[in-house]
């Protein structure tokens, strides 16, 4: 994410998301897929900093 300008006294919000896919594989020839699955989150993040180069 890239920001442009500090969030000041408030916050900007923030969404990350993890998504995975699993197989696995046992003695004997066993194994198999498990169900994909995906966890997201939302929260709000202070940006106090911005950093620039000008040439």
């Amino acid at each position: 994410m890239r920001y442009l300008r500090s969030s000041g006294d408030g916050t900007y919000g923030l969404e990350a998301t993890l998504t995975w896919e699993i197989t696995w594989e046992g003695a004997g020839g066993t194994g198999g897929d498990l169900p994909d699955g995906t966890f997201a989150t939302t929260t709000r993040v202070p940006v106090q900093e911005i950093q620039s180069v000008n040439r």
